[in-house]
């Protein structure tokens, strides 16, 4: 029995990713809003937390975002950078057709 991981495979995977990455946009931008209605409006607190509290929790969904693009964002057939795109359509390395 061989051990072939075909195209399909690796544009499976490759979607799994991309869900999983949605997913910490999703977080990230849920982290983020009451910062941003904070420093856009005069509302001082939010939900009876003031505005550091907020910011904290912003730059720990950025630090989460960071660590996910690190670890995670990767060709599943090389495992190397594919490139910055979410629509990429080939690895930059290894012309893995990902689209």
């Amino acid at each position: 029995m061989t051990n072939k991981t075909t195209l399909t495979d690796f544009k499976t995977q490759y979607k799994i990713t991309l869900l999983r990455l949605k997913f910490v946009l999703f977080l990230v931008v849920i982290m983020w809003t009451p910062t941003l209605i904070i420093t856009f409006t005069e509302t001082v607190t939010i939900l009876s937390k003031d505005w550091l509290l907020w910011r904290i929790i912003s730059v720990v969904g950025l630090i989460i975002f960071y660590i996910f693009y690190l670890f995670f964002w990767k060709c599943p057939k090389c495992a190397k950078y594919p490139g910055y795109r979410m629509t990429k359509i080939k690895c930059k390395h290894c012309g893995t057709d990902l689209g």
